[in-house]
Order: structure tokens, then sequence, then C-alpha cells
């Protein structure tokens, strides 16, 4: 997984500004003063990815933060106690395995947040340090929120847990109290529910809290000042710091998880964001106690000017951004420090040379729809990314990630070729113009896919991925006729779409007008159902179902994109697959499952007695994230040379998502 700059792009200080807050903050560590612990004999600390979020919006961090989505990262941590030799973790990230969330997490944070678990899961990662789940004896959690805690017995059968004072009058009794787990209590019942529902071996800590440098509360967790567990209240009842000291350097590190969650918050180049609740009172976002959070993010900034402590936050990305600062560079693997420090920008802490190593891939419309998840999905398995489009910059920052600014159409045939070169894996997302003079039109989206077509083979590029519409695919029980070429088609791909909340949301956001005229058309077809019609509501059904019928708007573009397959099918000069989108493709949830299906339409079973022409309630569909994964997985086995296929999954849930991701 790669890393993300946005936060280094959030804080608007000149390059000046930078390098004295810099300058500063280093200064600081070589005239610390001492903290209690300086003489223990300190720890070893890993880094370790714990996976991010795809759509955070820095609208939730700062108050004057863009709305446009950034990837989010969560890290964790690895701490070994030499003297006793014992291994314990700092949190544990997010996870793939979304049946680990309760109800309330998979319903009203995974879909919007998009969240992808590490790219190597915790168990890779702590073998790769030759460290096994069995040996973890404990797991210290900063929190209890579900992107740095979750049920741990299945994971690491061997530790016992560990939450800070507060934490379980908080959050208890858990989603489970009822008997049945319920979509309404974010807490987690495994954890803090009654005694017949807790799965999960767990306690508060308990001790003697002393004073720590500026923090009035701290726990010396293995005896020796090696490490400090810190009462840090603000982000939520519970929240907890660490502070470790290195013993490679004798320097401190502070691991300061939510406390803040960002360097511009905590060089205050930014401010909180915060808004009025139904009460009337001024909330932030994310912390839960908005004066205890600026407390505990003003002791953090004295840590640093008065005792040179180094921080490390849960989600903030910008020390290994800047790389000037060797002492957290220090967290990342010793036999992978040497090249983490060569790359301007740091990509994933653990696999840096996955960058090299993967896959050269050149992705044409990287910034649109099915291209941001692409490009998402594919730097998350390593490969290089070029993005080839007129803006493609839009996308984000990435050392996985070379923007080429071209606009194909006008380019000449020359430059495309020179852009196109030494690409293993070419992907076309190219999507048509949906405003302006060539707005869905037929020719020009054909004389664009000739000439990507031709200078592809001049460049010789190794494996062609055309990413189509499903107007080239084969109309169910029908060997000859296309998509494209069946009129009642698109009245029952109008209808399957209106039934999706979801489906309208993304081509509101999309599209616009057209969205807007589907929204008005699936509000009317749900009066008509609910008993609620009236004759406005019929009518713009008949009207809307009338110029589907005889004039749709998309219907030359669609055209396009099935004679677009000619270029194709049967060639054998260069290695291509086709891929055709479902009907019902759209921006969704990242289920991680797909079913391929070969030249035909992806439909359920027709219901005994109905035509098989009738596609009422049948036509299958896939998420972008999803498509994104069976493209991925079809770049890397290649199983598909020479076809022409589709994919779906499972789309039950309809939750709105965003239709467009960025690094």
């Amino acid at each position: 997984m790669s890393m993300e700059i946005r936060y280094a792009q959030a804080d608007k200080r000149s390059r000046t500004q930078q390098e004295t807050v810099n300058t500063v903050a280093w200064m600081a560590s070589t005239s610390k003063t001492k903290l209690p612990g300086h003489d223990g004999p300190g720890v070893k600390v890993h880094l370790l990815d714990g996976g991010s979020f795809s759509t955070a919006s820095m609208k939730l961090l700062h108050k004057n933060g863009s709305s446009e989505p950034f990837r989010m990262y969560d890290w964790c941590f690895l701490i070994h106690h030499r003297p006793s030799n014992r291994y314990v973790l700092w949190d544990l990230g997010c996870s793939d395995d979304y049946s680990v969330y309760t109800p309330w997490v998979n319903k009203c944070m995974l879909p919007y947040a998009n969240v992808v678990g590490p790219l190597k899961s915790l168990k890779e990662q702590l073998e790769y340090l030759g460290v096994r789940v069995e040996q973890i004896d404990s797991v210290l959690f900063s929190h209890a929120h579900w992107d740095h805690c979750r049920p741990i017995s299945q994971e690491f059968p061997y530790a016992q847990a560990f939450f800070g004072p507060g934490t379980k009058g908080f959050c208890s009794p858990g989603h489970l109290e009822s008997g049945e787990p319920s979509y309404e209590v974010e807490w987690d019942g495994r954890w803090f529910g009654s005694q017949q529902h807790v799965t999960e071996n767990w306690t508060e800590f308990e001790g003697t809290w002393v004073p720590w440098g500026t923090f009035e509360r701290a726990l010396d967790y293995f005896g020796d000042g090696s490490l400090w567990v810190i009462d840090a209240p603000g982000h939520m009842p519970g929240n907890l710091a660490a502070a470790v000291k290195l013993q490679s350097t004798d320097e401190w590190v502070l691991l300061g998880s939510d406390c803040c969650h960002s360097m511009a918050l905590l060089r205050g180049t930014e401010e909180m964001a915060t808004y009025i609740g139904e009460d009337g009172e001024v909330k932030a976002y994310l912390q839960q106690d908005i004066p205890a959070a600026h407390k505990a993010i003003d002791n953090i900034r004295k840590l640093e000017a008065d005792y040179g402590v180094h921080v490390a936050l849960a989600h903030d990305a910008t020390w290994m951004i800047e790389q000037t600062n060797s002492v957290l560079m220090s967290l990342l693997d010793d036999n992978k420090k040497g090249v983490c420090l060569t790359l301007p920008i740091k990509a994933h802490p653990k696999y840096p040379e996955q960058i090299t190593m993967g896959l050269r891939v050149g992705v044409i419309g990287p910034t649109g729809f099915g291209g941001s998840y692409l490009c998402v999905e594919l730097i998350r398995r390593g490969y290089a990314i070029r993005g080839i489009s007129r803006t493609p910059e839009k996308l984000g920052q990435n050392p996985a990630y070379t923007p080429c600014s071209i606009d194909i159409e006008k380019a000449s045939f020359e430059d495309v070729v020179e852009v196109l070169k030494n690409l293993d894996v070419l992907v076309n997302e190219y999507g048509p113009h949906t405003a302006g003079e060539h707005a869905l039109e037929y020719k020009p989206f054909l004389e664009l896919t000739r000439k990507i077509v031709i200078c592809a083979k001049a460049a010789k590029v190794g494996y062609f991925v055309m990413v189509g519409g499903c107007g080239s695919l084969h109309y169910p029980g029908s060997q000859f006729s296309t998509c494209a070429d069946t009129k009642i088609f698109w009245l029952y791909y109008r209808r399957g779409i209106a039934d999706s909340d979801a489906h309208v949301s993304y081509m509101e956001e999309r599209l616009g007008s057209m969205g807007t005229s589907l929204r008005d058309y699936r509000n009317a077809r749900l009066a008509v159902r609910q008993g609620n019609s009236d004759p406005a509501a019929e009518k713009l059904i008949d009207k809307y179902e009338h110029t589907v019928m005889s004039n749709d708007s998309a219907l030359e573009f669609v055209t396009a994109g099935r004679t677009s397959f000619m270029f194709f099918d049967g060639n054998t000069s260069f290695r291509w697959t086709y891929v055709s989108p479902p009907a019902l493709y759209r921006s969704g949830l990242r289920t991680g499952g797909y079913t391929i299906v070969e030249d035909e339409l992806p439909v359920k079973p027709a219901p005994e007695g109905h035509e098989e022409s009738d596609l009422t309630g049948r036509m299958h569909g896939i998420s972008a994230a999803d498509l994104a994964i069976a493209i991925a997985d079809e770049i890397g086995n290649q199983k598909l040379v020479g076809k022409h296929w589709s994919a779906y999954s499972d789309m039950s849930d309809d939750t709105p998502t965003p239709s467009y991701v960025r690094l």
C-alpha cells in the first residue's frame, strides 16, 4: 500500500516555513530535558501497515479542509522489550475481513470510508520480522474505535488486551445486549457486553499513574521506563497515547494515536474541523471533548519543544514523505531503511521494493470512475502505475504513480506512442465526454479507440486491457443480437438503475442533469408502487420511457462501444482482453468477490414461465471496487487473453458511495 501526501499538501506553509518548523523540532532533540525512564533499556519498535480509508475527507480534519476524497493511512506498531523478550502490539488498524466489525460499523462507516486492509496481513508482517502470532502476549489499544480495535481471540489467541480507564463505562453494554446484533449501537459487545456475550480477554489498565513529561498521568508498562502508557483524554473516554524509548538511540517517540489527526493540526497551521450540533453546541467531527483534545495537542507540542520527543500519529504520513527525521524513519525495518531513504516520497513502509518489482501498468483515464478505483487497487498490489490523461495529477501523488499529461485526442500518434512505451500492461478506461461538443458521440469515440490500439501496438505494449460497455455483450437468449442492438434492453436497464438509490446517486454525481431526470423517474416509479401515484407521476414515467425507447441520449455512444469491440474480436496481432461491465455497474462496497461471465450479459435465471428476454429484476451488477479487483487479478494472471468477458458481484447493499477515489 502506498503513501498519501495530502497531509503535506493540506499544510499550506511555504517551503521556508516548513523548514523552519522542522529545524525547531529537531533542534529540541539536541537540548532535551531528561524524562522519567531515561536510564531504562529501551525497546525496539516496528511500524506496521494497518490499512487505510480510501475516501477520507479533509473537511472532517481541518476547518478549511477540502471535500475532495483522499487516502488516510492507519498505522499500528510492534514493540519488543528485549529484557523480558515480550512482544506487544499497539493498535491493530483496519481489516479486509468486514465480518470482524459490528453491524453499525458495516452500515455507517465502511461504505463511506471505503476501508481496505493492509497490503499484507498483520500475521504476514510479523512473520516477516521473525515473530509468530503466538508470541504476542498483549495488545494495547489506544482507544475503542473500530479502526484501531477489533476482536483478537482468533488473530492473537495468546494475547490479553488492554484499554484505557473509563473505556468500559463508556462503551458498555455493546451491540449484543438485546440478544441480537444491533445496527444502532457502535460499540462491540464482544468486548464490552454482558458476560454471556463477551468473547475477548481484556482489562483496563491498572496500577500507579504518575506525571510524565507534560502529561499528568502515565503508567510504566514494563516497570523499567521503556514504555509509558499515557492517559490522554479528548478523542473519546479512555483515549491513550504511548511513549517509547528506542533502545538503539535512546530517543523518545510518542505514539500519538488519535490525540491529533494530522501534523498540520499539531503545528497549528490548520484548525480543528467543527460543526454546530442539534443542541446548539460546537462539536468536533473527530474529537469528543474539544477542550481536552486541545490540551492533549498542546501537551504533545510541549513534549516536542521541551523534551525533544518525536511524534508518530496514527493517521499521519508526513514524516515518511519528508524523510528528514531519522529517528522516526528508524521505525521502518532496518533492512529496508536504506531503500526507503532513497525514495523522494515514502511509499509502503515495509515493502518499498514492490514499487519497482511490480508490473508497469498504464491506465488511460486514471482520475475517472473506473480508472481511479483501478489505480488504487493496482498500487495496493505493488504495481508501478502510469496515469495517462489530460489531468492525471488529480488522482493524487504517490511514488508508485507517475502522471503523464497528454491529450490523446489531439496529440500526434508519435507522441502517444512515446507515452505508451515500456509498459507491460495498458488499461483503457477512457470514457465518453458527457458534455461539450462531442458529448456521447459515436465517431469520436471510435476514432480515439482506433488510435489507442494502433499506438499500443507500435509501442509494443505487452497486454492491452480494454474496458468497454455492456452494449457489446450478447443479449440473453440471443446468439446474434447484442445489448446495443436490442431496444427493449435500454428500458430494462433504465428501470433497473432507477430501482437503486445508490445507482441513481452515482448517476447524479457523474452526469448532472441526466442523473436528475433519472431521480425524478425513480421517485415517480416509487410513488406508483406505493399507491401514491398521480397523473403527473404517470405522465413523467411515460415520457421518460418513450424517450428511452425512441431517442436515448446515450445510445450513440453505447453503439460505439459495441462497434469498438470489432478492433479486438478475432485479432491475433496483439495480446488483448475486452472487459464489459454488467448493466448495473456503479460505485459500491468492495466485497472482494466476483464471478466471470464470457460474452453474455450477466443475468439471473429467468423465473419459471417467464421469457428469457424479459430482464425485469434479473440484471446483475458490480461495484467499481470489485471490478477493479477482477481486472487487477486478470492483469496478474492473464488467463483471459483474447476473451470478451464481464463480471458481477454482490450488490445487495444499496448505500450510496463516492464515485471517485484518490490516492
